[in-house]
């Protein structure tokens, strides 16, 4: 039987353990942070780095740094395998990959996404042929793309020969990269560079893309719960600005209850197709006449913290329903319109058409930061000391 204490004012103190895994990043800080103001009891284990700004924050009881999979495995059956199913919220496609590729064995002491309860269920589908097949078949419309082995040398010549600029390379699966592993290319000597970038960096297999001359780039956040299947979209971010490192991550942008592109209707039927339970992400580019799906990301999308000071705790709702426990009477959509920033990432835009004044200007208005937080101070301080 489930060990929580009542429900009080939207904040709880649940005996439950619920273990955030992933790298040093900001997107495992805002899970951190939403489930720290609910009150749950948090452990972090870090995929990375053991200088992890992100194990700093206040709302973590014990954190650690791991080398492999035994280590992390070891690690979770030491600590957490007798302490009444423990939830494990997976912070980016590395961890969700790694937890998706042991579910049968890890499903038998925690809760944790899945899909339909299959092993690399998950990881098939993020392979980007497959998803955006399932997309195509909910009608979207699917920027044109190929992939190949990047070890297969006649296939890359072959391709050079009839690609017409621009393209999008990217990993195959998002296992294999970052957004930093996301390439523009315009012409033949970019994508062999690109190519040749790539290969360095060990992936094994890429997917090249037709670029679309966007006019704008929405992303859709929201979970489906563990029990009941209910798919609860609370938002829409307009994408203001991206990350110049890391093309399509949202730098600074706001959150909407309606956007004019988006069929909330068509996106929830997809995600029951799936059938996945999780938080998620989905990510779509428009111009005037098209809207094209991108990607699902199985996990928390990187300004998910956002939506929480908008008024809707994800990472909460998904836990508390999971743990058996009525969530009715919880926020599941956003309260009000907010703005946010990456700071420490959208600085970078001034002087790219972006005035060193209007920056600031935007960065006071912001209504929340995504690693500047005064009431959890220590990461920020920590990401710039490191």
């Amino acid at each position: 039987m489930w060990k929580v204490d009542i429900v009080l004012e939207n904040k709880i103190s649940a005996k439950n353990k619920i273990v955030v895994i992933g790298k040093n990043h900001h997107n495992a800080l805002g899970i951190i942070r939403s489930l720290g103001e609910y009150g749950f009891e948090l452990y972090f284990i870090c995929l990375d780095m053991e200088k992890s700004f992100v194990r700093k924050s206040k709302y973590i009881k014990e954190s650690w740094c791991i080398e492999d999979d035994f280590e992390l495995f070891a690690l979770l059956k030491s600590k957490f395998i007798y302490k009444n199913n423990t939830i494990l919220m997976p912070a980016d496609d590395f961890a969700t990959s790694i937890l998706d590729s042991n579910l049968e064995e890890l499903s038998k002491n925690f809760i944790l996404p899945n899909i339909n309860s299959q092993n690399n269920e998950i990881n098939r589908i993020m392979n980007k042929t497959v998803m955006n097949e399932i997309a195509k078949r909910h009608s979207f419309n699917v920027p044109k793309d190929f992939h190949f082995d990047l070890e297969d040398e006649k296939a890359f010549n072959d391709i050079l020969k009839n690609l017409k600029f621009p393209y999008i390379i990217k990993p195959l699966k998002s296992i294999e990269g970052e957004k930093t592993n996301i390439l523009i290319v315009q012409n033949s000597e970019e994508f062999k560079a690109s190519i040749q970038t790539l290969r360095k960096k060990k992936i094994s297999k890429v997917l090249v893309q037709e670029f679309i001359e966007k006019t704008g780039e929405v992303g859709i956040q929201g979970v489906v719960t563990y029990n009941r299947k209910e798919v609860i979209i609370s938002g829409i971010i307009n994408k203001v600005r991206t990350s110049k490192s890391a093309p399509g991550s949202t730098s600074y942008g706001e959150i909407l209850d309606t956007h004019s592109k988006v069929n909330l209707e068509v996106l929830k039927n997809l995600l029951h197709d799936v059938g996945y339970v999780g938080i998620f992400d989905i990510e779509m580019v428009y111009n005037e006449v098209e809207t094209y799906f991108i990607e699902i990301n199985f996990r928390n999308g990187a300004y998910g913290y956002a939506f929480t000071k908008a008024g809707v705790n994800l990472p909460a709702i998904w836990c508390l329903e999971a743990m058996g426990i009525e969530i009715s009477s919880l926020q599941k959509f956003i309260k009000k319109r907010i703005s946010f920033m990456n700071e420490l990432s959208d600085i970078k835009n001034i002087g790219n058409k972006l005035s060193a004044l209007k920056w600031f200007s935007q960065f006071l208005k912001s209504d929340t930061y995504l690693t500047l937080n005064t009431s959890d101070i220590k990461p920020f301080i920590f990401r710039i000391i490191y």
